[in-house]
C-alpha cells in the first residue's frame, strides 16, 4: 500500500501529516504505519504521524479563548487556584458560535502509540491546511486573473483532537516558515485528571520516588499528560530519567516529562522527553504544561517563552479564562510517497 504524506517540523518536533481520503485506516494499522514510517533509519523518520479525516461540520464549543466569556473565578491562593482552573469551564460559559467545518486529527507517537493531543501537532495541520488552500487560491487567482493578495487564504481552521476542538491560526510569514497559534484549553490538575496513582488530591511539588531518590514534581494533564521537574541545569542524564519516569507504575498512561530551568519570570528553559517519542526538539504541551506548573508553583507569570534547543515557543495562560495559548514558528520541509506493509 502507498501512502503520501508531508513533513514539517516545529522546531524539530517533526511530524508526517496523512490525509486519510475516501478509505479510513483501523488504529491498529495506523500505530504499525507509524512505527515503519517515524523510523529514522529503515523509514522517512519523524517523532510521530498526523492522520487527518475529512472535514464536518459542527456546531461544538470549542477551545478558543477568543469565544470564552470571561470567567469570574479568583483565587488568592494555590488550592483555591487548582479549584478555579479545574472547574473553570462550569464557571465560565462557553459560547456557541455558528456552524463551522472543524477536521479530525489523530496522533500516533513513533512507537505506535495514539497520543491525546499534541500542541505542536494542532499547529502542524493549522499549517499544512492552510498551505493546502493557498495554493489552491492562488491557482484560482490565476485562472481568474486575480492578484495573490486579492484572493487570500483562510488563516485560522478547527481541528478536533482527543475529543477537544481547538482554532489554529496561521498569524504571519516568519524566516523559512511560519508563525502559527494555537489554544490548548485549560491545564487540570487533578491527579484522576492527568491521571496519576496518588492518595493526593493534587501532585503540585510532591514527592515522586525512582532509584531509591525522591524527586520533587507537579502533575498535571494539557489535553496530555505532563510531570513537570524543576532543575538548575541540564548536566545530568535527563534522557535515562526522563525514560524511567514516563514508565513509572504511578502513571498508568504513562507521561511525559519535562525538566525546566527557570531563567526568570517570563523565561523558561526546558528539556523534553516525549511519551512513545523519547527526547524531543521541542513539545507544544511541554512548554504549556512547563509555564502552568511554573505559575503553579510561583515561578513564573502567565505570559512567557519558552525555550528549547533550536528555538523558542510562546505560551500565554490566560487568567480570565484560565485557557493556554501556544505560539512558534512551523516548517514545511517536504512530501513524498511511501510503501506501507
Amino acid at each position: 500500500m502507498r501512502i503520501n504524506f508531508a513533513k514539517y517540523h516545529a522546531l524539530r518536533n517533526d511530524f508526517l501529516v496523512i490525509e486519510a481520503g475516501e478509505s479510513a485506516l483501523s488504529k491498529a494499522r495506523l500505530g504499525r504505519i507509524a512505527q515503519q514510517l517515524c523510523d529514522r533509519r529503515a523509514g522517512v523518520g519523524a517523532d510521530g504521524i498526523l492522520y487527518v479525516s475529512s472535514p464536518r461540520p459542527t456546531r461544538q464549543m470549542w477551545t478558543s479563548a477568543a469565544h470564552v466569556q470571561r470567567s469570574q473565578v479568583r483565587a488568592p491562593n494555590v488550592a483555591r487556584t487548582l479549584d478555579a482552573t479545574d472547574t473553570g469551564v462550569r464557571r465560565g460559559r462557553l459560547t456557541p458560535h455558528r456552524v463551522e467545518l472543524v477536521t479530525k486529527v489523530d496522533v500516533y507517537n513513533a512507537d505506535g502509540s495514539w497520543a491525546e493531543k499534541s500542541g505542536n501537532g494542532l499547529r502542524i495541520v493549522g499549517l499544512h491546511e492552510f498551505l493546502k488552500d493557498k495554493r489552491k487560491v492562488q491557482g484560482q487567482g490565476r485562472q481568474h486573473g486575480k492578484s495573490q493578495r486579492q484572493a487570500g487564504a483562510q488563516k485560522w481552521s478547527l481541528f478536533e483532537m482527543g475529543g477537544v476542538v481547538s482554532e489554529v491560526r496561521v498569524l504571519k510569514k516568519q524566516g523559512a516558515g511560519y508563525m502559527v497559534a494555537t489554544d490548548l484549553g485549560k491545564p487540570q490538575f487533578r491527579a484522576e485528571c492527568v491521571p496519576v496513582r496518588t492518595k493526593q488530591q493534587y501532585m503540585v511539588q510532591a514527592p515522586l520516588k525512582i532509584g531509591g531518590l525522591a524527586f520533587p514534581v507537579t502533575c498535571l494533564s494539557v489535553g496530555n499528560p505532563h510531570t513537570v521537574l524543576f532543575v538548575d541545569n541540564f548536566d545530568f542524564d535527563w534522557k535515562t530519567l526522563g525514560s524511567e519516569i514516563e514508565h513509572h507504575a504511578a502513571f498508568p498512561e504513562r507521561t511525559n516529562f519535562d525538566f525546566v530551568r527557570i531563567v526568570n519570570r517570563k523565561k523558561l528553559q526546558v528539556a523534553e522527553w516525549e511519551r512513545g517519542a523519547g527526547a524531543t526538539g521541542s513539545s507544544g504541551t511541554g512548554a504549556a504544561a512547563a509555564v502552568a506548573a511554573a505559575v503553579m508553583n510561583g515561578l513564573a507569570g502567565r505570559d512567557c517563552e519558552v525555550v528549547f534547543e533550536p528555538g523558542s515557543l510562546f505560551v500565554k495562560w490566560h487568567e480570565e479564562t484560565d485557557m493556554i495559548e501556544l505560539s512558534g514558528a512551523v516548517e514545511y520541509v517536504g512530501e513524498g510517497t511511501a510503501e506501507v506493509r
